[in-house]
């Protein structure tokens, strides 16, 4: 008992004289912010030294000398802010103006957080208002400056940044559709410069900025109409074959599943500016030019690209598979040998192995993207990838028909092994195909502008 309580004595008096250090660095750290307010202030820099002194009281409300020097302070700072302001108003640089007035109200806001406020004119409201309705139009000048120069970035900005100052929502909203319209014109022009794809993209940002019944986001939608029927590229997917490198261990109907989940899964899948030309007239092609039994050389995809009226052909082969098993963990179990009808002579060692083991399947693909009309290759690559899964499984010498087997012990024999095989061998099918879909897809759009 005496022990346990000498523990507790130790453990309250470490937790006490932490608490102690962790204050004391508190209070030092808030003395730092403190002194660097003053030194700031004996500056003359009052605007950030009052958001020093609104750091200390945000850590110690009471602390006076802090709350007294930040009325000081932040006073000569609203002064500052406004004089700023009127100098920028006479230049008639609203832009200014209303910005020096965000950071005056930024500042009135957080010493009122602290218990501080920070008085301002009588008439500052409408002062406000004023400068806010001459920084809206000054910002739809710049605005229509920059459409007329074309410079859509810039003129995206003003008309955002007239937006943040509207005072009528009515305005904000007219602001809204300059802004939609900027989006339709960029989107046109980039048309013209054959940049369908940019085109397509601006004319989106319209229809997702002013929502798609508005009559700007309209037009939008026609201009990404016609960047489509002007920029859409036709591919010739070829189907992949095997190579000889893949050998007998793999699946019978490993390429044929791979090439029914790119056609049905990927290649039908509408993507913008991608289209796949008709399968029945590849098929057609590939049989009429005897190489639908083959792997497809850069001179054969070509030839099938051009008579198919392709843009670009996508052709490959399954390269590598490679099965394996695993941290392989064996036991001995004993059966004994059906009864009745058994062909079995006695005296028979019936004992088998059930084995635990990781099946691992292994496969890797290479594709090509070719130019049918140069025969030049855009782009290729090789992708692999590994599916691995645990399995129990038995192993006898002789016909394990033989053995009188429960359901359970049977399926050991028959069924594990196969069903995880069919298992894993979907499950990399699925992933390559995916993986090689994404990587197509993307090479083939930044062939397209």
């Amino acid at each position: 008992m005496e022990t346990t309580m000498k523990r507790y004595r130790l453990r309250y008096t470490s937790l006490l004289l932490l608490s102690t250090v962790l204050l004391v660095a508190g209070c030092a750290s808030t003395q730092k912010r403190f002194e660097k307010a003053q030194d700031l202030e004996a500056e003359g820099r009052y605007a950030e030294a009052a958001d020093y002194y609104i750091k200390v009281l945000e850590k110690e409300r009471d602390w006076e000398d802090a709350r007294e020097s930040l009325q000081e302070v932040g006073a000569q700072a609203v002064e500052n802010y406004l004089a700023e302001v009127e100098a920028a108003a006479e230049a008639e640089r609203f832009d200014d103006a209303a910005r020096a007035l965000d950071r005056l109200d930024a500042l009135r806001n957080a010493a009122s957080s602290v218990g501080v406020t920070l008085s301002v004119p009588s008439d500052y409201a409408s002062y406000r208002r004023d400068i806010n309705r001459r920084a809206v139009v000054f910002f739809i000048r710049e605005g229509e400056q920059a459409e007329e120069e074309r410079n859509w970035n810039q003129a995206l900005s003003a008309y955002g940044e007239a937006r943040a100052y509207a005072v009528d929502p009515r305005q904000a909203d007219e602001l809204v559709e300059r802004q939609g319209a900027v989006y339709v014109r960029w989107a046109a022009a980039d048309a013209d410069r054959d940049y369908f794809r940019a085109s397509f993209d601006h004319a989106q940002e319209a229809i997702d900025l002013l929502g798609p019944d508005h009559p700007v986001a309209r037009d939008a939608a026609n201009v990404q109409q016609e960047a489509l029927e002007l920029g859409t590229r036709y591919v010739a997917f070829l189907p992949f074959w095997r190579t000889d490198a893949v050998g007998r261990d793999a699946p019978r109907t490993l390429i044929q599943d791979f090439n029914d989940v790119l056609l049905y899964d990927h290649w039908a899948a509408p993507v913008p500016f991608i289209a796949a030309a008709d399968p029945v007239q590849i098929r057609r092609e590939l049989r009429r030019l005897r190489y639908d039994r083959t792997v497809i050389n850069r001179k054969q995809a070509a030839e099938i690209g051009r008579a198919a009226r392709a843009d670009f052909v996508v052709v490959g082969d399954w390269s590598e598979f490679e099965q394996r098993e695993r941290n392989i963990k064996e036991k001995t179990r004993r059966a004994k040998l059906r009864g009745r009808g058994s062909t079995v002579s006695g005296g028979r060692d019936t004992t088998y192995i059930e084995q635990e083991l990781t099946l691992e399947l292994r496969g890797e693909i290479t594709y090509r993207i070719i130019d049918p009309g140069s025969r030049r290759v855009v782009d290729e690559g090789r992708l692999d990838d590994r599916v691995s899964k645990k399995i129990n499984r038995a192993v006898y010498a002789g016909d394990y028909k033989d053995l009188d087997l429960s359901g359970k012990q049977r399926s050991l024999f028959e069924d594990e092994e196969r069903i995880a095989m069919e298992e894993l061998s979907n499950e990399l099918v699925d992933d390559l195909a995916a993986r090689l879909a994404e990587r197509v897809y993307d090479r083939l759009l930044r062939q397209i502008q």
